[in-house]
């Protein structure tokens, strides 16, 4: 940890809905931030798989997210998961990155 108490190589942050308004509002601001991010792993809907989105001069791959009950293999080591997606994704989720222990901030509708 670092004297902000962060994590000294930084945090790993999921956006779901990566490619929507919000979700793009959010990469920027965190792009801007003095936040120290090692990594993000973003996740959209299947139209936007595979999408590229730069944050801070790096380059990120949008992937899908798996079916409810496989969330913790693709969440496994994020510290933060933000949810830029709709309330019925956000209520099926919540409860399972919860379980898993990734925190979680609903930004999203």
């Amino acid at each position: 940890m670092n004297a902000n108490g962060f994590k000294a190589d930084g945090l790993n942050i999921a956006v779901v809905g990566a490619t929507g308004a919000v979700g793009r509002d959010l990469l920027a601001v965190i792009g801007r931030s003095n936040l120290p991010v090692a990594g993000f792993r973003l996740f959209a809907s299947a139209s936007s798989k595979g999408e590229v989105i730069e944050v801070n001069g790096r380059s990120h791959r949008v992937s899908v997210l798996p079916p409810v009950g496989d969330l913790s293999a693709v969440f496994d080591g994020i510290d933060v998961a933000f949810l830029a997606a709709t309330s019925a994704v956000a209520k099926s989720m919540i409860p399972v990155l919860q379980e898993i222990d990734v925190p979680v901030i609903d930004i999203g509708a």
